[in-house]
Order: structure tokens, then C-alpha cells, then sequence
């Protein structure tokens, strides 16, 4: 599917492929943003269709047919720990 086939109810979740000094501002965890762990993760785990696109060299979009596929990606890849 080309990404603008992509239907309007599919959910985003946006990645930043390389951390830079800014990130860590922003809030972005400090563990790797491999998108290929990612996207083995989508063919074990999803139930429904996903797709990934890479906008740029820095930021890669995963969209998610099902919202429960994007919600429980979401948590994997950007755990909050609590003290």
C-alpha cells in the first residue's frame, strides 16, 4: 500500500530514527531507534495491517490499521518508568 492509499481512521505512531542533543529535550527515551526491531515486532505481534514510512532520514512513521496494534506499539517502544 502507498502511503497516501492510507485510510483515515489508521493510526500514526512517529519515530525519530537518530537522536540528536535536542531529543533528549524533548522527552525521547534514550534507547535505540532501530526501526528494523520495530517492524519484526509488527510481523510477530500485529493483528491487523501496518505499514511503515520513512519521511525523511530522521523520522520514520508506523501506521496501524488496528488501534490496539498502535497502542500496544506505542507502550513497547516508549515505556514510561516510574520511580
Amino acid at each position: 500500500m502507498d502511503v497516501t492509499q492510507i485510510p483515515e481512521h489508521w493510526q500514526p505512531v512517529r519515530i525519530l530514527r537518530a537522536l540528536d542533543s535536542n531529543s533528549r529535550s524533548l522527552g525521547w527515551p534514550p534507547e535505540n531507534r532501530d526501526t528494523s526491531q520495530m517492524q519484526t515486532w509488527c510481523e510477530k505481534r500485529c493483528r491487523g495491517e501496518w505499514l511503515i514510512d520513512f519521511d525523511d532520514n530522521s523520522v520514520a512513521t508506523f501506521w496501524f490499521a488496528n488501534r490496539g496494534d498502535a497502542a500496544e506499539f506505542a507502550v513497547r517502544w516508549f515505556p514510561f518508568k516510574c520511580v
